[in-house]
């Protein structure tokens, strides 16, 4: 259940700068519950990540060598490329019940509620019809748009990057929440891709700073213990950057929604009506 969490914290139109650093706050204000919701929907992805990276010493020889790694003469570059796409695949399923969770962390917020880790977990696992309805298209049409190239990946992401928010904010459906997330993109598209493009470079460098270290120690040790240690340290950086990133996508739900349809002048509004009735 949720709990009181103080004064309504008031909607309004935010700058790029509110964007970007909005999800840091909330780490900052919640640690507890932003950090362990990624956790609980990003560990399985770091883990077979981790298990990819470790059966191939670079993603070159998988590529291109496969039956020169290792010492047993046996072929482990398609089970690392097969073990790595799944990691992906687990790791956008994760995002996407990540971006549900928060989107009721901070709808919570807006409202006076503080949503701890248990119940914001819950509600986005009671979203799943929507959230494995809306998965496999947005895979499939990232898919496409990455062998396009890299400019429509962007376009397409741009899209789609509130399709979480909307699921758990309007209770939409798999297509219906698509829709709306075009909708809503469409009308300020050009903000939108920075959003995207800048939070998307910044959790990338975090993540590649956090996991230096483990991957570099990981070269050194044998297979079994290459594996944990990369698959921990992957783990332990996708936990710290991939929250912000996700909540970046909520608050610009948020602000499309403000300067759109003026959802601030609503829930005003309706603070005001409570208070008069």
């Amino acid at each position: 259940m949720a709990q009181p969490a103080g004064a309504v914290e008031p909607l309004g139109p935010a700058t790029l700068t509110d964007i970007l650093d909005g999800g840091y706050r909330l780490l900052r204000a919640q640690p507890g519950t932003v950090l362990g919701l990624t956790a609980v929907f990003l560990v399985p992805a770091a883990v077979l990540a981790g298990l990819g990276a470790a059966a191939s010493s670079s993603p070159f020889e998988v590529l291109t060598a496969p039956g020169t790694w290792g010492s047993t003469g046996g072929d482990p570059g398609a089970a690392a490329v097969l073990v790595s796409f799944a990691g992906l695949l687990v790791r956008s399923l994760g995002i996407m019940y990540l971006g549900v969770a928060l989107t009721e962390v901070v709808v919570a917020a807006h409202a006076g509620q503080r949503l701890g880790l248990g119940p914001a977990a819950r509600a986005a696992l009671r979203r799943s019809g929507a959230v494995l309805g809306s998965w496999p298209l947005l895979a499939l049409g990232s898919v496409a748009a990455y062998v396009a190239c890299v400019l429509p990946l962007a376009v397409w992401l741009t899209f789609t990057a509130v399709v979480a928010p909307v699921i758990a904010a309007e209770r939409a459906g798999p297509l219906a929440a698509i829709g709306r997330s075009f909708s809503l993109v469409a009308r300020r598209f050009w903000v939108a891709l920075g959003v995207v493009l800048l939070s998307s470079l910044v959790a990338q460098v975090l993540q590649t700073l956090l996991s230096l270290v483990p991957t570099l120690v990981a070269a050194l040790l044998p297979w079994g213990a290459a594996w944990a240690v990369t698959s921990l340290g992957n783990a332990l950086a996708s936990v710290v950057t991939v929250g912000p990133l996700v909540l970046s996508s909520v608050l610009l739900y948020l602000d499309l929604r403000v300067r759109t349809e003026g959802l601030d002048l609503r829930q005003r509004a309706a603070a005001a009506f409570t208070r008069g009735g």
